[in-house]
């Protein structure tokens, strides 16, 4: 099936429209059309200890995006697909994965796996206590990788061991070089000598336009005193979905500033 979204660039505004082709996954049956799933991300403190290093260090920190990286993965398993809408077909037939596709349960497994397998050829190892933490050490230099999903920050104090790097990705994936890292998960970066400042300002200010509070006064009770909650509210929310995504934009925020 078809899925149309927005691409948007590292400062959240809009890149260009997109119409993707996924994976109806949740017809996966588990032992059969996949067997594992987990895909590690990077933990936020790995993300402020790592930045933090690259500031006390004075390294140098870039930052690039794999393109359309769900469907680089390999399968282990035989897959397939009814095939997409527009796309003719003789009655009776379908369409066989030879790659992983969006929205496939374990996409993110595969690709991740990918990535790993690539980078240790060109000597990278993954540090036993962050999955997501790619290092290599040698008599030339020291680089850092940090994987969350298909962005990818590189820090160390060589400009130029990075952009070799970037070249040995280049060659195995399709990128996005972003140059110096300036937004990363939501996070502004602005780097001076041994000092990094990261700031939320345009995450902030997105959640208050995306819930109709940009002129939003502050207040330290948001809600009355007291106040009870019950399963049998006379006022239901007309789109709990929307109220849920938006509850969970601010415990983001709230967790990026903890």
């Amino acid at each position: 099936m078809w899925i149309y979204k927005l691409k948007v660039k590292p400062d959240g505004t809009v890149d260009r429209h997109k119409a993707r082709l996924v994976a109806k996954g949740y017809t996966q049956m588990e032992g059969i059309d996949f067997f594992e799933s987990f895909s590690p991300v990077a933990k936020l403190v790995t993300i402020r200890t790592l930045l933090a290093l690259a500031a006390s260090q004075n390294w140098h920190v870039h930052q690039l995006d794999v393109n359309n990286a769900f469907v680089l993965g390999n399968l282990d398993e035989e897959l397939y697909m009814q095939p997409p809408e527009g796309y003719s077909m003789p009655p009776g037939h379908v369409c066989k994965l030879k790659k992983s596709l969006y929205e496939l349960k374990h996409a993110s497994r595969q690709w991740n796996q990918e990535f790993n397998t690539k980078m240790e050829y060109f000597g990278f190892k993954q540090y036993k206590n962050g999955y997501c933490l790619i290092i290599k050490s040698s008599t030339v230099g020291f680089l850092t990788l940090l994987v969350y999903v298909d962005d990818i920050l590189i820090t160390g104090p060589s400009e130029e061991l990075i952009s070799d790097v970037k070249q040995c990705i280049h060659e195995l994936f399709n990128i996005k070089d972003l140059g110096v890292a300036k937004y990363f998960l939501g996070i502004e970066i602005t780097c001076s000598l041994h000092r990094m400042f990261l700031t939320q300002a345009k995450y902030t200010k997105d959640i208050l336009a995306n819930v109709g509070m940009e002129q939003a006064k502050a207040a330290t009770t948001p809600l009355p005193t007291g106040i009870k909650f019950t399963l049998e509210a006379e006022n239901t929310l007309p789109h709990p979905k929307v109220y849920r995504r938006h509850s969970w934009s601010f415990v983001v925020f709230g967790v990026y500033k903890a």
